[in-house]
């Protein structure tokens, strides 16, 4: 099944372009259904060109950028890659789960993993054009399990 994107914002193409490093930055993608898809670019290191470190969220509906395993990762593996997290389909930047019955009705309706890869596929194909990346890219996940 293909499910084009759309740019959602000017943002993510200014991100994908760019060299500069820094904070993280967060830009947003359009589904065709109309809702959002999150992601947050980390170019760690000044490297002119470098390789991609997708770190894949596991379980539940907390976001990825308020996650401390993710943090956690993000120091200790590839630290000559950018990092990309991408949030789930129903889950708000910085939200943060206090139960399962905490996840948005989009979240339960939604999140299936055809469409996160989507998602990623999305994510993957705004940031090619990028002229920092040198194609390397690695794509790192797991589940942390239910509180």
């Amino acid at each position: 099944m293909m499910i084009r994107v759309f740019a959602g914002l000017a943002l993510a193409l200014t991100i994908a372009a760019s060299g500069a490093q820094g904070a993280p930055q967060q830009a947003v993608l359009k589904r065709l259904d109309g809702t959002r898809i999150d992601w947050e670019l980390d170019r760690r290191t000044p490297g002119a060109r470098q390789g991609v470190l997708v770190i894949a969220q596991g379980s539940g509906c907390s976001s990825a950028i308020t996650n401390r395993n993710i943090e956690a990762a993000k120091g200790l593996l590839l630290p000559d890659f950018a990092v990309v997290t991408v949030e789930k389909y129903g889950v708000a930047p910085g939200a943060v789960q206090k139960g399962p019955a905490d996840c948005s009705a989009l979240f339960f309706a939604h999140h299936t993993v055809s469409q996160r890869v989507s998602d990623y596929r999305a994510v993957i194909g705004q940031l090619k054009t990028a002229p920092w990346w040198n194609g390397q890219l690695v794509l790192f996940g797991g589940s942390e399990g239910r509180r």
